[in-house]
């Protein structure tokens, strides 16, 4: 009697080895990207973008121009 390849009759692809092995390790990773990029985008991105913004001279008018670097002076307002 002829062997008959159960994959070929029921159209299920068999995973590789390798496919098994790299959702087996990197499968749970796969779950925790979107969570990382969505802290980075609306936690850590403001964060260091309004330190660099607090050394230099923006005002509302010139949110989208030239950008002059003050650096501590502002914080020296601040202070007084």
């Amino acid at each position: 009697m002829k062997e008959v390849n159960m994959s070929a009759v029921t159209g299920h692809r068999t995973q590789s080895a390798y496919t098994r092995h790299v959702v087996r390790r990197w499968g749970d990773y796969f779950f925790v990207i979107p969570s990382l990029l969505f802290i980075f985008a609306f936690l850590i991105f403001p964060i260091l973008y309004n330190i660099i913004i607090s050394f230099q001279d923006v005002t509302i008018m010139n949110l989208h121009g030239e950008k002059n670097f003050v650096g501590l002076e502002n914080y020296s307002k601040v202070i007084d």
